[in-house]
């Protein structure tokens, strides 16, 4: 009972707040991302308790592995794009808008995320989280990652500016915090679960072994 009055409360606020964001300015970059966020919350499926969370800090080799481990889990599916890759291992990051109920993900399901540790307020049940693979990679090949892949929109991006948002976590939306604040957190998490930390370099030289 307490539930259901709970999840009508939720619901009753996230229509206000889509009445007041409507009529904020529509071309707003910020208001689109809203909307569109809570376009996708109305029918979130819920985490499962076996869930398999791939994690790791952007530009750290999530993909990699994320695309090795598609192919493991569904050696007849063709993975020939990106969104062929994300229909078979999902990417949930601040809300669990990635997840297509509609889809048939392995059982259990693996999920990919940069959110660090919890990645949505309401979700510290360690339960939630009890089976990680955490990939680090060294923070100074993470900076040069990510100035290379965001001069690609960004031109005039400087080096010092790249090091403030991985060491300082001025970054997109505050998602994924500093590169130690983001390493520390799963760190935490650790204790309540069974977590397996990779580093990147190693698995890049030994990758057969990892995969056995």
């Amino acid at each position: 009972m307490i539930r259901e009055t709970t999840k009508k409360g939720i619901k009753r606020s996230l229509s206000f707040f889509r009445y007041k964001l409507e009529r904020l300015d529509s071309s707003s970059s910020i208001t689109k991302f809203l909307l569109y966020t809570l376009e996708r919350q109305k029918n979130v499926p819920k985490l499962k308790t076996d869930d398999v969370f791939l994690v790791s800090y952007p530009r750290s080799g999530n993909t990699w592995v994320k695309t090795i481990v598609a192919h493991i889990l569904y050696p007849h599916d063709r993975i020939y794009s990106l969104n062929n890759l994300n229909r078979l291992v999902p990417e949930i990051n601040m809300y669990e808008s990635g997840i297509d109920s509609d889809n048939e993900y392995s059982n259990p399901r693996v999920i990919k995320t940069h959110s660090s540790f919890p990645f949505r307020q309401g979700r510290q049940n360690s339960a939630l989280y009890s089976q990680v693979i955490y990939i680090v990679r060294h923070p100074f090949d993470v900076i040069r990652s990510f100035h290379h892949y965001n001069s690609y929109g960004n031109p005039k991006l400087t080096i010092e500016e790249t090091v403030c948002s991985v060491t300082m976590g001025h970054n997109q939306w505050g998602l994924w915090g500093s590169w130690q604040d983001h390493v520390l957190s799963w760190k935490v998490a650790e204790k309540n679960s069974q977590m397996l930390f990779i580093r990147y370099e190693d698995m890049r030289v030994k990758t057969t072994d990892y995969i056995r």
